[in-house]
């Protein structure tokens, strides 16, 4: 594959199309909102970022293309769009890279890169619908927002009662001029929620013959709540498919599978979530997902009867796909009894999630099981490691081996001590660990303790041992690590042919960037003419990962190799990076 250095140098030559693309369609209508698109113009022309948020049903879609139609004129050479529940990022770069050149353009391994290449100097303006905290919005310089998620930005809320009429008065025609005290009731029946209005004036037009203050009386607002205005819907629904609506008020996922939806119901309902997607009720979501706004299933949590065995067994549905299904399986830990927390949060462990970590030591508590608490313990210890928090750590994996010799905390207070300059400590907890290990015939730990001393002692041995390990049990990226220590041990000692075959034997098992920065400094130091090949090798790698740290490394190298002009540039990279992360919290 071409790498981004070599596409650069000859994407002039592509004779790229500088074509305007238009893919914004008609422009809306908006009822209102004069307010919030003022802020959002203000916004898009002074940081480059209109971010809209709210909940679903609010609008945001139709005023982010009202907004992108005002603005059009100061983008001139394209406006495009694209729905992120639909692709996923890197799906959605590689359309635009196209839109904006030609179809069978070569697409790189990071698009990100490439669109930036392609974009060069022109003014283009991008509309993303349902952004999420995951997407990266740094490559856009002029971007128009929308996301579910309280992401910043101008959020939106319910719409004044003008704005209400005039929404109903496009739906329901004359009836609203007809009946403008029925109306004001049925708007604030809604409570201004453009949704509710919609999906109300769809019911009324089923009842075409209906006065809307007969209407009214069928959508009653109790204590102001908006849930009520969608009864109505719910009165609809067969009795299959009003449990099925009744019982995703007992799931907690912001989107779900039809795998989960049939573990909470107990069996196959396809039928009713597709009678549901039709009423609005449920919303569909990437990946043919499923979600389901937040008000209604609130309001389904008030209706009766309820399946008390539904929430368990959704929760054993998580425990078995939380390997796959990570985002919901940690949700799931904070809503599940304690047996099933425990289950969950020891399947989450590579998250390094404290708020988890701290449930599943709170349950193992609840429980009375002492050696729980210690591995919780433990895990959270590591969790806390992994943030920085040496003090908490040293509590975690202290407490832990009060209750339990337990090997991930003895792992965990080695790994505090080498943290500390405490070699021999270090080397000694991991020899308890690996012994521990090979004891009860856990290989993939053997393998992890056997790298740890080797990182810990310098001695070749213990990566050789690691080495075999690995290899009898399949473990492909821990190999790569084994050769890739193997490696750092021969540069120490200036073997700098024997590294270079350790570093290629780690990157034929698995590419990581520090061992293609290890190769570029073993090729430095013979002042092979490959260096700046594997230094850029490493500094693209570090961009197609948004690692800032490791691209800054790269940096920093290709400067002391004396490559300047290509230093200073993957340093202008790694602090643009350093500052959209920094934009990207502060937001």
């Amino acid at each position: 594959m071409q790498n981004p250095l070599e596409a650069r140098n000859a994407f002039p030559a592509l004779g790229l199309p500088t074509r305007a693309v238009r893919q914004l369609g008609a422009d809306p209508v908006v009822h209102g909102r004069a307010d919030e698109l003022a802020a959002l113009r203000a916004a898009l022309e002074d940081s480059g970022v209109a971010m809209l948020s709210g909940p679903p049903g609010t609008g945001k879609t139709t005023l982010a293309l009202r907004l992108a139609h005002s603005a059009a004129d100061l983008f001139p050479d394209g406006q495009l769009y694209a729905d992120l529940s639909e692709r996923t990022m890197d799906e959605v770069l590689a359309a635009f890279i196209r839109a904006l050149t030609h179809d069978g353009i070569g697409l790189w391994a990071s698009p990100r890169a490439q669109l930036h290449e392609v974009l060069g100097t022109r003014r283009v303006l991008f509309v993303l619908d349902n952004v999420s905290k995951r997407h990266d919005l740094a490559v856009f310089r002029s971007v128009i927002a929308t996301s579910r998620e309280r992401l910043g930005g101008v959020v939106l809320g319910p719409m004044s009662p003008e704005d209400s009429r005039v929404l109903l008065r496009a739906r329901l025609g004359s009836r609203v001029d007809d009946e403008p005290e029925a109306v004001r009731a049925f708007a604030q029946a809604c409570h201004g929620l453009p949704l509710a209005l919609v999906v109300a004036a769809e019911f009324a037009g089923l009842r075409a013959t209906a006065t809307l203050a007969a209407l009214v009386e069928e959508i009653p607002a109790e204590r102001g709540d908006v849930h009520d205005a969608f009864s109505w819907a719910y009165q609809q629904l067969s009795a299959a498919d009003a449990r099925v609506f009744r019982l995703l008020g007992d799931g907690f996922e912001r989107e779900f599978s039809i795998t989960a939806l049939n573990a909470l119901a107990g069996g196959d309902v396809r039928q009713s979530r597709n009678q549901l997607l039709r009423l609005h009720l449920l919303e569909n979501a990437p990946g043919d997902r499923i979600s389901m706004h937040s008000l209604l299933r609130e309001y389904a949590r008030t209706l009766e009867p309820r399946d008390p065995s539904a929430l368990g067994r959704l929760l054993d549905h998580y425990v078995r796909v939380a390997g796959v299904e990570t985002e919901n399986a940690m949700a799931a830990v904070f809503v599940a009894d304690d047996r099933r927390r425990l289950a969950l949060a020891s399947l989450l462990v590579d998250e390094m999630s404290v708020q988890v970590q701290t449930a599943a030591v709170s349950a193992a508590r609840a429980l009375e099981d002492r050696h729980a608490e210690a591995v919780a313990l433990a895990h959270l210890g590591h969790a806390w490691f992994d943030r920085g928090n040496l003090q908490e750590a040293l509590k975690c994996h202290s407490r832990a081996l009060e209750l339990h010799r337990e090997p991930r905390a003895l792992t965990g207070l080695a790994n505090l001590c080498l943290e500390r300059g405490k070699v021999d400590e270090a080397v000694d907890l991991f020899k308890e660990v690996l012994a521990g290990r090979v004891a009860s015939g856990d290989a993939a730990g053997e393998a992890r303790a056997l790298l740890s001393l080797g990182r810990a002692t310098g001695e070749i041995r213990y990566y050789e041992q690691a080495l075999d390990v690995c290899e009898r049990i399949g473990d492909v990226v821990r190999l790569g690590r084994a050769y890739n220590g193997m490696g750092n041990v021969h540069q120490r000692a200036r073997a700098f042919p024997e590294a270079i075959r350790c570093y290629s034997a780690a990157l034929e098992s698995f590419v990581d960037g520090d061992c293609l920065l290890n190769m570029g400094l073993a090729h430095l130091a013979i002042s092979s003419p490959e260096t700046l090949s594997w230094f850029g090798r490493a500094a693209d790698h570090a961009v197609r990962l948004r690692d800032k740290e490791l691209l800054a490394d790269a940096a920093r190298a290709l400067k002391e190799a004396g490559f300047v002009e290509e230093a200073a540039r993957r340093m202008q990279q790694a602090e643009s990076l350093y500052l959209a992360a920094d934009h990207g919290l502060r937001r």
